[in-house]
């Protein structure tokens, strides 16, 4: 490296670096060339090595600078050169230079000519103002000098025209003086459908140092588009982004299954319509307020015409969709034959969810997946395990490969028939039914059937594989296990048998009830060793208290709820729960990770968790949570009632207690009520933690492999989990990039931690040692979920608290609930962000509730209990408290980034609070029926908090009262 001029004035450095090298360029190196005033200056700098008339070109990385001085400007930028080499400037380009508004008694007056001699590669250092003024500058021999080399990496995928994308990523210059800024941000948009329009440039709506915010014209076709951000590589927005697959089988489908695909813009026509219905519906809301004023007036006049506007509305309500419909293409991997391409009902089809039927003559074999929005498509690329990590296929099986034997053992035959004797007690059938079961297991597995009537067994039944528990109906066939307490309830009341010739086993239980009217542990284990297991068409009634307190009035045991003693326990694969009628005293569905299991001789994988299951239609009464989702991944949870069934039900979560990843849960069609236990949280993400939080001394040049410093495991959460974690760059250069960890090497007292990602982020990682700048957090996953159509009410906060990243809460509504909210905290010495969560269309219904805690047991006479959550808003980004300590505000406001809320509604008593975060979005959302006093004083319904930054506001209504 060399720097040219005199002492006094910066003028540029000629530098020469390999492919992939990292430029590092600390003023003291060469202060005898910088006034005093630039030797606390750190950059750096990424060469990339790409072909331009034989050359490489340099793009450097933008970086806010701090409070930095040449000639009494207060902010420089980094310009790029590219292309031939440069002798000399414009002869005019001394005019650019000249300004009276930059004084410069160091330099002698005014700048004249800064550089006389640029080669290529060479960096020119400029004060922001006299840069702006460089944004085009025609050299000789035709070279063009750029200021702000854009680096954007896409954030938003899904939106429609008249709305807003964020586009993140590294390079942009903020415009806080003006819209000069904007206008100097060229964004040019390009619809991708055949025979759409020529490209658009637009001015940007918001420029930070971080994100991009544009408006897609409103005369622009709905459409998927190709947007460059200052002449940079496109990025596309509205195209399929396919997160996960599953079929009928879990994992894999079958001829005349289905494969359904999860993910963004998976369909441009539900998104629109969703959105005109979203505005029908509350036109018809806003019409029957007008009508009951009008009939309270007494104005005829007025209720006729009302009545009008009614009618006309209704018979416009059913949006036409557009004719573009979405569809899976299936190539074939390992069989031969041609593509297969399918097209999903428009009733099974969301912007988030697409159900494809297969036919009944698809071959058995392996295909890649992708699908069509019909704009545009895309392929599967899945991160499913750190072994998985780029899946991009799914299995079509035989049907008779995951059929259960259909023979049929009844316990009848082996000599019990149920029921009661002459005296009306139970008659015990424990060993006819464990008989039945195995001669069923002996034989390969087959249907251990239970006729109409009642069955009492002492239990526990442990299915060998194959085994179906069948009776005639939940209605007609029942089980009755005998009471038992904490000493002798057995681990489980159903669960797999041992084994050793097999890995995994599966069982079955179908068309019967069960009751246990005692203590229970859990009632179904489906176990880490278990493929397949179904529970179909069963209703349990599962009490622990049932009539125990006949005699004392007191519990026979301590109640609790939270994970413990579930109703079914699940570690296992493919499972399915559907058509049940579910009663627990405590919780319902658990998952929780197991580590390196060993079970029945097999040793299974340290992700082991719930994973590729369904649990559908089933009408849930919980007392502990209706689903804990501890670890859990690709699971679909669609179409329950969850109702909580006494004072002391508590919420739901998908969290990472034991470290590894939740991803891929599916929350759709639900109605979850009911919450009154614990900290009422309806649903959220749970358990801070870290792996490493701090700067990175080293990536490899495919950008895959990253050294950190080590230490002691010891002082470190989930270090022996890390591996499907995931890696978030905090601040600096590409701040919101996150990717998945596929590999970590942490040995306990190492100097270096080895981590390798999935893929390499879009923008390198640039770090200031001076204002911990760069930083990257690695811990476990809770992310890439989908909260879809499901209703909450009498509950409380619906909350992403501490790490939650690149989320879906689309459609959903609540009544009588806490809110919605995104927690990013900063916890002293690492991060728990949020960023990358998108709130689109969701209503809250009422936003009067019962508070977080109320008031607690020893409260003082006359109180009301805590503070209004979310300062009684509906929809928050969880404030943080105003230190002004730039530093300490700077780092909360980094823990939530890039998040959006578009077109939704609060129908009373909330509003929205942007508290510390980054990028925000907030468009086309409403609020009603809102007092200031309700919003804790807020003056307007859309409140802003000062550590918030790039917040943008667009096309939102409402005020809040006095």
């Amino acid at each position: 490296m060399r720097a040219t001029g005199r002492s006094n004035r910066l003028v540029c450095f000629n530098v020469g670096l390999d492919q992939g090298r990292y430029l590092f360029h600390p003023s003291m190196t060469f202060s005898q060339h910088l006034t005093p005033r630039l030797q606390c200056m750190i950059l750096y700098t990424l060469l990339y090595n790409i072909e331009a008339k034989g050359a490489p070109i340099l793009f450097w990385a933008s970086y806010p600078v701090r409070s930095f001085d040449i000639c009494g400007a207060k902010h420089i930028v980094l310009l790029r050169i590219f292309n031939s080499a440069i002798s000399g400037m414009h002869e005019n380009s001394h005019e650019l230079f000249s300004d009276s508004s930059f004084p410069c008694d160091e330099c002698g007056g005014r700048i004249q000519h800064v550089c006389t001699d640029l080669a290529e590669g060479d960096f020119l250092m400029l004060p922001r103002h006299l840069a702006r003024a460089l944004t085009i500058l025609t050299c000789k021999r035709t070279s063009t000098l750029f200021v702000g080399h854009a680096h954007p990496y896409t954030f938003l995928p899904q939106v429609l025209p008249n709305e807003t994308v964020v586009i993140g990523g590294a390079g942009f210059e903020a415009t806080d003086m003006g819209t000069n800024g904007l206008e100097s941000t060229k964004i040019v948009i390009q619809p991708l459908s055949n025979g759409s329009s020529s490209p658009t440039q637009v001015m940007a709506a918001q420029v930070s140092g971080d994100a991009v915010k544009v408006t897609i014209p409103a005369s622009l076709p709905l459409d998927a588009y190709n947007i460059s951000v200052n002449g940079s590589e496109p990025i596309s927005v509205n195209v399929p982004d396919i997160w996960w697959a599953m079929g009928d089988t879990g994992n894999a489908s079958t001829p005349g299954g289905w494969v359904r695909v999860f993910g963004r813009g998976l369909s441009l026509s539900a998104d629109a319509a969703a959105s005109d219905n979203q505005r029908i519906k509350l036109d018809v809301q806003s019409l029957a307020a007008a009508m009951k004023s009008a009939v309270r007036r007494q104005d005829f006049a007025a209720v006729e015409e009302l009545a009008s506007q009614q009618s006309a509305l209704a018979q416009n309500a059913q949006v036409a969709q557009s004719e573009r419909d979405t569809t899976l293409i299936l190539t074939p991997v390992t069989s031969e034959g041609s593509k297969i391409v399918l097209t999903a009902p428009p009733t099974n089809v969301s912007s988030v969810s697409a159900v494809f039927p297969l036919p009944h003559t698809i071959p058995p074999g392996e295909y890649q997946v992708s699908v069509s929005n019909g704009a545009a498509s895309s392929g599967m690329d899945s991160f499913v395990s750190p072994t998985m990590p780029h899946v991009a296929t799914i299995q079509v099986l035989p049907a008779a490969a995951v059929a259960f034997p259909t023979k049929k053992f009844e316990v009848s035959s082996y000599g019990c028939k149920g029921g009661a004797n002459n005296s009306g007690m139970p008659i015990n059938c424990t060993d006819a039914a464990l008989a039945a079961i195995h001669a069923a297991g002996t034989a390969g597995g087959g249907e251990v059937y239970f006729g109409i009537g009642r069955w009492y067994i002492t239990g526990p039944l442990l299915l060998p594989d194959n085994v179906v528990l069948k009776g005639a109906g939940m209605d007609l066939t029942a089980i009755y296990f005998a009471s038992t307490n904490e000493t002798t309830a057995p681990s489980s009341h159903i669960a797999p048998a041992a084994h050793s010739t097999k890995k995994y086993v599966r069982y079955a239980v179908e068309d019967l009830a069960i009751y246990i009217l005692s203590y229970y542990t859990n009632v179904f284990k489906i176990s880490a060793d278990t493929d397949g297991v179904k529970i179909r068409r069963v209703r349990v009634r599962a009490n622990a208290f049932h009539c125990g307190n006949e005699n004392s009035r007191l519990p026979t045991w301590t109640f609790h709820g939270g994970g413990f003693n579930p109703l079914i326990w699940v570690h296992g694969i493919n499972f399915e729960v559907s058509d049940c009628d579910l009663w627990s005293t405590w919780s319902v569905i658990h998952s929780s990770g197991i580590y390196s299991p060993n079970i029945s001789g097999w040793v299974y994988q340290n992700w082991q968790a719930a994973r590729f299951g369904v649990v559908q239609r089933n009408a849930i009464y919980n007392g502990g949570s209706c689903h804990w989702f501890d670890q859990a991944k690709q699971i679909i949870f669609e179409d329950n009632t969850c109702i909580g069934n006494n004072p002391m039900t508590m919420g739901n979560n998908i969290d990472t207690y034991g470290g590894g990843y939740a991803q891929h849960v599916y929350i759709g069609s639900n109605d979850i009520s009911q919450v009154w236990g614990n900290d009422r949280e309806v649903m959220t993400y749970d358990n801070a933690g870290t792996t490493y939080f701090g700067p990175v001394a080293s990536v490899s040049p495919d950008g895959l492999t990253y050294l950190v410093k080590g230490g002691s495991t010891k002082v470190h959460s989930f270090t022996s989990q890390a591996a499907g974690g995931v890696l978030v760059v905090v601040n600096g250069t590409g701040a919101g990039q996150y990717r998945r960890v596929v590999n970590a090497s942490i040995p306990d007292g190492a100097a270096t931690w080895t981590f390798t990602l999935d893929h390499p982020l879009d923008a390198p990682v640039i770090r200031s040692d001076g204002d911990s700048q760069g930083y990257v957090q690695l811990m476990p996953l809770r992310g890439r979920n989908i909260f879809h159509r499901t209703h909450y009410s009498d509950c409380g906060a619906f909350q992403f608290y501490g790490l939650g990243v690149d989320n879906i809460i689309y459609g959903v509504s609540m009544a009588r609930g806490g809110g919605f909210g995104n927690w990013g905290q900063w916890r002293g010495d690492f991060a728990n962000p949020n960023l990358r969560n998108q709130w689109i269309g969701n209503v809250v219904l009422e936003g009067l509730r019962a508070e977080h805690t109320g008031q607690r047991p020893g409260a003082q006479p006359g109180s009301f209990g805590d503070a209004l959550q979310f300062n009684g808003n509906a929809f928050a980004i969880v404030e943080a408290p105003v230190t002004n300590n730039t530093a300490v505000d700077q780092r909360s406001a980094e823990m939530n980034r890039l998040i959006v809320f578009r077109r939704n509604q609060v129908l009373s008593n909330g509003g929205f609070d942007v508290g510390a975060a980054v990028d925000v979005l907030l468009e086309g959302s409403i609020v009603q029926n809102t007092p200031q006093a309700s919003i804790s004083g807020q003056t307007t319904p859309f409140h802003v908090s000062p550590i918030a930054h790039g917040v943008f506001l667009r096309g939102n209504e409402g005020v809040a009262s006095p």
